[in-house]
C-alpha cells in the first residue's frame, strides 16, 4: 500500500508519527497531531496498520505505533520545511514534557513503568535533546538532569556528549551551567579521569556559589567518588556531609540512597568496613522504603562490598538478591557492577563460580561500553587465568590499565593479586615470552581485550 492512496486524515496522521522515531503511543501522538483527540486517532490508526503502513506493538504501558525506519523518512521528505519544523517543536516540547514528568517516577517504586516507557521513547528523546542543544538549550538541559538516572543505568553515555555539546554554548545561565559541569564531571568519573572529575565537579559549585544558587548534588557525588577511589578520604568526607545536608534540604530519598551508597563505597575502600556497612545498611533501608528497585540493588552492593571481609557468605547472599533486583528494571550499571562485585568475593575459593560472574561481567562491560567496568572486569580476569594455570592469556591482560594513567586504582587485594600474577607468568612463560606478550596486549584497547578475555575464561571453565 502506497502512501498516496491514504485519506487526507490518514496521511496528515502518518505525517506526524513520522516526526517520532521508534513510533509513540496514541495518547502523546495526540499531543503533538493537534487535530482531535485521541479517540479519533484510532480509526485512522486502525487503517494504517491494517494496509501494513504502520506497526502496533506492546508495551507495559499498552499499545505503542510506529514507522520503519524507510517509510518513516519516506513520509518526513513529503513534508513542507514550515510544517516540519512546526511538527518538530511540538515533538520537542511534549517529548520534554514527558521526560521531565519521568524523573519522579524514576525514583520511585513506579521505576519499572517508567523505564519501559524511556526505552520505547528513547529515539524520540535524542531527537528532542538534538533539536533542543541550539535551539533551546535551558530546557534541553532541564531533560538531561531529569533522565540522567535512567540514562545512566541503562548506559546510554551519548548523554555525556550532550552535555558536552552543551557546555560548548556561550552565555549559559548559571544554574544550567553548574548543572552540566556537574554531570560533565560525573561522565569524567565513569571514564576513569579522576582529575578532570574533580576539576570539573569543583567548577560547578563554584559557578552556582557564584549565581547565588545551591550546587546541584551531582557535583558532590563526583567529589565523593573521585576523592575516594583516590584515597583522599578527608576531602572525600567534607563532600559527603555536603550531599547529605542537600538531600535533607530538598528532602529527597532517592539521592539521600546514593550519598549513603558512595560514603558507604568511601569509608569501605579506606578500611572502614564497620562505618561503611552502617551507611550501606541505612541506604537499604531508604531504598526498601521508596520501594525503588535500583536503589535497593545499588545498597545491596555497598552492603555487600561492607562484608565481604568478615562476612563472605553474607556478602554472596547480598549480591545475588542484587543481580535479581537490578534484573527487573535491566539495570545494567548496578548488574555490572554486582557481577564484578561478585567475581572478586569469589575469586580466591571458588574460582569456578567467579569465571562464570566475570564472564557475564565482560559481556555487560561489551554492550554497554562502561570504562570503569572494562578496567575492573580486565582486572579480574587476569587474577582468575592465572589461577585456572592460562599464563598466555593472562599475560596477555595483564594489568591493562597500567596504558591508562588516569584508571581507576584497584582495590588493594586486586593490587597485591596483579603483582603475584606478573611474578608468576614471568616464572612461567620465561622473560622473553612473558614481555613479548604484555606488549601486544598494551597495544590492543580495553574493548579488543574484553572478548578475548571472555572466550579464555569460557574455554577455561565451559558451563
Amino acid at each position: 500500500m502506497s502512501i498516496e492512496s491514504l485519506r487526507p486524515d490518514e496521511l496528515a496522521l502518518l505525517t506526524t508519527l513520522a516526526v517520532f522515531p521508534g513510533g509513540a503511543p496514541a495518547e502523546l501522538l495526540a499531543e503533538v497531531h493537534a487535530e482531535g483527540s485521541v479517540r479519533d486517532l484510532f480509526d485512522p490508526l486502525d487503517t494504517l496498520v491494517r494496509r501494513a503502513l504502520v506497526q502496533l506493538e506492546d508495551s507495559a504501558a499498552g499499545g505503542h505505533y510506529r514507522l520503519l525506519e524507510p517509510m518513516r523518512l519516506a513520509a518526513l521528505q513529503r513534508v513542507e520545511p514550515p510544517v516540519r519544523a512546526e511538527l518538530e517543536s511540538r515533538h520537542a516540547s511534549a517529548i520534554s514534557t514527558l521526560a521531565t514528568a519521568a524523573e519522579p517516577r524514576l525514583c520511585s517504586g513506579a521505576e519499572e513503568q517508567a523505564v519501559d516507557d524511556l526505552d520505547r521513547l528513547f529515539a524520540s528523546l535524542r531527537a528532542a535533546v538534538h533539536r533542543d542543544l541550539s535551539q533551546d538549550p535551558d530546557r534541553a538541559t532541564r531533560v538531561l538532569l531529569a533522565t540522567h538516572e535512567y540514562c545512566f543505568l541503562r548506559m546510554h553515555y551519548e548523554m555525556y556528549s550532550w552535555t558536552e555539546a552543551l557546555l560548548e554554548l556561550e552565555e549559559l545561565a548559571p544554574p544550567t551551567a553548574s548543572v552540566l559541569y556537574a554531570m560533565s564531571g560525573l561522565a569524567a568519573f565513569n571514564r576513569g579521569d579522576l582529575d578532570s572529575a574533580k576539576t570539573r565537579c569543583l567548577k560547578s559549585i563554584e559557578i552556582a556559589h557564584a549565581g547565588g544558587v545551591d550546587p546541584h548534588v551531582y557535583a558532590q557525588f563526583g567529589l565523593i567518588t573521585s576523592y575516594g577511589f583516590d584515597c583522599q578520604f578527608e576531602q572525600a568526607q567534607a563532600h559527603f556531609a555536603e550531599a547529605l545536608r542537600w538531600c535533607s534540604a530538598t528532602a529527597n530519598e532517592y539521592f539521600l540512597v546514593n550519598t549513603l551508597v558512595l560514603g558507604a563505597m568511601s569509608m569501605t575502600i579506606q578500611g572502614d568496613d564497620r562505618t561503611g556497612l552502617k551507611l550501606a545498611t541505612s541506604a537499604l533501608d531508604t531504598g526498601e522504603r521508596l520501594a525503588n528497585p535500583s536503589s535497593i540493588a545499588w545498597s545491596l552492593c555497598a552492603v555487600a562490598d561492607a562484608e565481604r571481609q568478615d562476612s563472605p557468605g553474607a556478602a554472596h547472599l547480598h549480591l545475588e538478591e542484587a543481580l535479581r533486583v537490578a534484573r527487573t528494571v535491566q539495570s545494567r550499571w548496578v548488574e555490572g557492577q554486582a557481577l564484578l562485585n561478585l567475581a572478586t568475593l569469589c575469586w580466591q575459593s571458588n574460582v569456578e563460580e567467579a569465571a562464570v560472574a566475570l564472564v557475564d561481567a565482560l559481556t555487560n562491560a561489551e554492550r554497554t561500553g562502561s570504562p570503569i567496568h572494562c578496567q575492573q572486569a580486565l582486572r579480574v580476569a587476569v587474577l582468575l587465568l592465572a589461577k585456572l594455570g592460562r599464563f598466555r592469556e593472562a599475560a596477555l591482560l595483564l594489568d591493562p590499565s597500567r596504558r591508562h594513567p588516569k584508571a581507576l586504582p584497584p582495590a588493594p587485594d586486586v593490587a597485591q593479586g596483579l603483582d603475584d600474577v606478573r611474578t608468576t607468568c614471568g616464572d612461567k612463560l620465561g622473560a622473553d615470552v612473558f614481555g613479548a606478550l604484555l606488549g601486544q596486549g598494551r597495544r590492543m584497547t580495553d574493548r579488543d581485550l574484553l572478548p578475548l578475555a571472555r572466550h579464555a575464561l569460557t574455554d577455561a571453565v565451559p558451563a
